[in-house]
């Protein structure tokens, strides 16, 4: 089962005028992003400024001799074996890293950050949007989406993107983001001029949660509509949040369940994705619920729910999940302290929430065993007609 690490290890070797640049490379170069690069790369546009794979592994390597994984959510192993493999890679030799730009404010919920790669040879730029990163205000932003149209992130990326075009504005875009970056790549790109979005080759969101209806029907999402990619593992959860208007492309996956959003488990076959026909009955599960359970309730109360949940948890000091992972006994216990201190009214709002969320998980997860028993029982007794027993 071949990933996009076995993808770089076959064709580090082979220049882009022998195989050109495909999505296999694109998320290849998405997901370097997640890894710390931050006071790395420079923030300037200036190519000059910029780090090729070689320099930027060599400077990696100088900050973090150990090489070993820093952060369960982002510095994960296999993209740093993808880091290594890049170091030699005479593909990516002429490929320059720069314009690193990141904002994390807490007092308005927003963690962004992004960076773009140039080809210059050939005047192609791909602009990378980080998806979540491992703070409680990251995780919290992302579901501010549910009920809140732009959400800060989304403000930054435009910006961000009309800073890059205004540098560079004779490129070709290819704009790319996982998860909450899959978001910010599609926003950011249609918040831009005519001019850009004639620039504009391609947008491709990998597992990137979608947007309310106002959106949708904005000019400039119809604009760049028929040049976005929407990549989903056949377990996505986040990339089924709110509504997207392109149809999914499915990507058979190594992992399960949630492991799924981990694209570099996504499984290819030479330059391309292996696609499969249907998301699974888990993802169509959860997406089911979660709808459902959303539109029984108002923005308003949607946004109670959101804060009323990351108030205990940044009730109990963690600033990251992994942070709040490595002691889940003591975090927990200060979740429990926080919940106690809402107010009565509060806290059976909230509940009378969760459990009616709960309730349709429990009724979805009993439908879904009716079905598959009705369909095994019919499944037997179309055996049984066409051999019956003696």
């Amino acid at each position: 089962m071949a990933t996009c690490v076995d993808y770089l290890m076959k064709f580090r070797n082979i220049p882009f005028e022998e195989e050109p640049m495909n999505e296999i490379d694109r998320l290849i170069l998405n997901e370097i992003l997640y890894l710390p690069i931050d006071s790395l790369v420079t923030s300037s546009f200036d190519p000059e400024e910029g780090l090729s794979p070689e320099q930027l592994c060599q400077k990696f390597y100088q900050h973090f001799p150990d090489a070993k994984p820093l952060k369960k959510l982002m510095f994960t192993p296999s993209r740093l074996r993808l880091l290594k493999l890049m170091q030699s890679a005479t593909r990516y030799q002429d490929l320059i890293l720069l314009g690193f730009h990141q904002q994390f404010n807490p007092d308005i919920n927003q963690q962004f950050a992004a960076a773009l790669w140039l080809l210059p040879q050939i005047k192609e730029i791909q602009v990378v949007f980080r998806g979540t990163d491992d703070t409680i205000i990251g995780w919290k932003e992302d579901l501010m989406m549910s009920y809140q149209e732009p959400v800060p992130a989304q403000i930054a990326s435009a910006f961000y993107l009309k800073a890059v075009f205004h540098q560079y504005s004779t490129y070709r875009y290819y704009i790319t983001g996982h998860s909450k970056g899959g978001n910010l790549a599609i926003y950011a790109s249609a918040m831009q001029s005519r001019s850009f979005h004639q620039q504009l080759i391609q947008v491709s969101a990998y597992d990137g949660p979608g947007f309310h209806e106002s959106f949708l029907n904005s000019q400039g999402y119809q604009h760049i509509l028929s040049k976005i990619q929407l990549f989903i593992p056949q377990d996505s959860v986040v990339g089924k949040m709110l509504v997207h208007r392109t149809p999914y492309i499915i990507v058979k996956s190594k992992a399960f369940g949630l492991h799924q959003h981990f694209a570099t488990n996504w499984l290819v076959d030479n330059h391309h994705f292996i696609q499969i026909p249907f998301s699974s009955s888990f993802s169509q599960t959860v997406d089911w619920v979660i709808k459902t359970w959303a539109n029984d309730y108002t923005g308003d109360d949607l946004a109670f729910f959101v804060e009323t949940s990351f108030y205990a948890l940044l009730a109990t000091g963690a600033v990251s999940l992994d942070e709040f992972s490595n002691d889940l006994r003591y975090y927990l216990s200060k979740i429990r302290q926080a919940s106690n201190q809402l107010n009565p009214t509060d806290k059976h709002r909230y509940e009378t929430m969760l459990n009616h969320l709960l309730r349709l998980t429990l009724k979805k997860i009993r439908q879904n065993r009716k079905e598959k028993l009705s369909i095994l029982k019919d499944s037997l007794q179309i055996k049984w007609f066409k051999h019956p027993p003696l």
